[in-house]
């Protein structure tokens, strides 16, 4: 609990599915940490009464917006369609559920918190065991799931791992259909089909915002850093980086042996 209430949770950021009890819990214990909520469950409330394709699409388009632009233009066509609709909505601040005013604390653009069915669907053979022998069954498998994704790791020669390696070849592709402008320094203007953005290679910045949200380089960066000859990977967030997750990995295992060994007293 210490590591939860360090600070009142600055620098943590928690998804809920929305639940009155825990958001007030939050509020009285970790007042700081950044509260998302799941989109899903917002749908999925939302769409009780408001039905339709037209809703779904422009709700989770609200949803996905990286700009406020882009949000206040999908709410104000939800506000077109039924006033009551854009109400429900703009009744729930757009820090819990849309991108454009998400924190960069975190370095992730989830919406979702579809790990927690994950989860559940993992522990199903314990849920129905006493609590401490459901406990230790849980302590087990996240300490043998470390050690796979210790031996997985060693397989990995470069410096990011997997995932931001496959997200950077996706950008790659589309990056070269971009016009960069250099405007002064490391500022360019950025041209991709109808969009125009600003990037400060100095800041790490991009007016998209992908870039400050995922730390991961966004399109428009990407090829800023091509038209110079850079290095992509020195722009990544550190988060991203393979000794990152291996002293995380280490970590957490130190926790559960230090875990093991308390009990064991």
């Amino acid at each position: 609990m210490s590591m939860f209430t360090h600070d009142q949770g600055a620098g943590l950021t928690i998804m809920s599915d929305r639940q009155k009890g825990l958001i007030k819990a939050m509020a009285d214990v970790i007042p700081k940490a950044e509260q998302r909520f799941c989109v899903r469950h917002i749908w999925a409330n939302f769409k009780l009464n408001f039905t339709g394709s037209t809703f779904k699409e422009l709700f989770w388009r609200a949803a996905r917006a990286t700009t406020i632009f882009e949000h206040e233009i999908a709410m104000e066509s939800i506000k077109f369609l039924d006033e009551e609709a854009y109400e429900y909505l703009i009744n729930i601040p757009p820090h819990h559920w849309s991108r454009h005013a998400f924190t960069p604390n975190c370095k992730s653009n989830m919406l979702l918190n579809n790990m927690c069915e994950t989860f559940n669907a993992v522990i199903r053979p314990a849920r129905d065991k006493p609590i401490l022998t459901q406990m230790e069954w849980m302590r087990r498998y996240i300490m043998n799931r470390n050690n796979e994704k210790w031996e997985d790791s060693k397989t990995i020669t470069h410096n990011l791992v997997p995932y931001v390696r496959h997200v950077l070849g996706r950008i790659d592709f589309v990056a070269r259909s971009c016009v960069v402008q250099p405007s002064r320094g490391n500022t360019f203007e950025v041209q991709l089909k109808d969009d125009q953005v600003l990037v400060d290679l100095d800041k790490e910045t991009c007016t998209c915002y992908h870039w400050e949200l995922t730390g991961i380089p966004c399109v428009h960066a990407y090829a800023c850093i091509l038209d110079m000859r850079g290095d992509i990977e020195a722009v990544v967030d550190p988060y991203a980086w393979t000794h990152t997750g291996l002293l995380m990995n280490q970590l957490s295992n130190q926790c559960l042996a230090q875990s093991t060994g308390r009990q064991s007293e």
